[in-house]
């Protein structure tokens, strides 16, 4: 019930999810990516079979108006079975001795995520900065559950998905504890021009930007020569960054919030990743990154969904 990430990239997207094989792919394909393991969609149907909680499951989807509290609280509950438990504590293990005694970022990976038709981006959960065992696993339950959150349900318009339907898997990867993250696109989404990519970024981790708490720093970089063709200036108001808790949102020093948080050389360093991206898939893609001692790290690729005349890939 355990994959490595870096096995994943022939694996059935049932099984492992969107997010985990599109970033499995990348580690092949030699872009830096932070190492892991995925908790496969056998793993949810194993933990909800051996406590039988289908029938319990199926009666708060029909009956409750958001059964995700419940289904949480249920969840919660009942400990990881004991086969389960210990795969998942050797992957564990193994990942903080080969990284060092990292902390992990434990996220979601369905079926249906990441697709070229539709990218179900933030509708299941993240958890970001674990540093014990016993908060992984509750992170990993929560992420279950949020296959049955009412803004899940409400996305995929599939209030009928019940116990034996559910497919999600679990990410678990090594945390970078980004000095600078963002976003960057290799079509700007707001014109469609496929000479440019544009670049959205802030200090910490990426959380502040994917969620829209800050106003990032925004770049147009073009493809043909790397010229930076128009910036922004962002206030990145405050930043996210890793504790010994988890994480924590502060304030931006008055000199982070008047400066631009990447230089000339990263940002020609993220246009050629996001281009060397966008020509393995053959399509219009975005990413999510994180920089840590200038070293560069892809944390999500998907398709752009909102571009017209996207062709369907598998």
């Amino acid at each position: 019930m355990i994959v490595p990430l870096r096995e994943g990239y022939d694996k059935e997207r049932l099984l492992i999810g969107g997010k985990a094989k599109n970033l499995s792919k990348m580690m092949k394909a030699g872009i830096e990516v932070p190492d892991g393991f995925i908790i496969t969609s056998d793993a949810l149907s194993h933990f909800i079979k051996t406590h039988h909680l289908a029938e319990q499951i199926d009666y708060l989807i029909q009956t409750e108006e958001n059964p995700n509290q419940k289904i949480q609280q249920c969840f919660l509950s009942h400990e990881m079975p004991s086969d389960l438990e210990k795969e998942i504590r050797s992957a564990y293990d193994a990942l903080r001795s080969s990284s060092g005694g990292s902390h992990v970022s434990v996220r979601s990976s369905a079926a249906a995520e990441d697709l070229q038709h539709q990218s179900f981006a933030g509708q299941y959960e993240t958890y970001l900065n674990i540093g014990s065992y016993d908060h992984l696993v509750e992170s990993i339950k929560k992420c279950w559950v949020s296959i049955w959150s009412d803004q899940a349900l409400r996305y995929v318009q599939h209030a009928e998905m019940n116990s034996k339907s559910s497919k999600i898997s679990i990410l678990v990867q090594v945390m970078i504890q980004a000095d600078i993250s963002g976003v960057a696109f290799s079509v700007n989404p707001i014109t469609s021009d496929s000479d440019e990519v544009v670049i959205n970024c802030s200090y910490g981790l990426g959380e502040s930007v994917v969620s829209g708490l800050v106003t990032p720093d925004m770049f147009i970089v073009s493809k043909l020569n790397h010229d930076v063709i128009h910036r922004e200036l962002g206030d990145k108001e405050c930043k996210i960054i890793g504790t010994a808790e988890g994480i924590e949102e502060v304030p931006t020093s008055q000199q982070e919030s008047s400066s631009f948080c990447v230089n000339e050389e990263q940002l020609k360093k993220l246009t050629e990743i996001v281009q060397e991206i966008e020509d393995y898939y053959q399509y219009p893609v975005d990413i999510e990154f994180g920089i840590r001692n200038d070293d560069i790290y892809v944390l999500q690729t998907r398709p752009i969904t909102t571009l017209k005349e996207v062709t369907e890939v598998d």
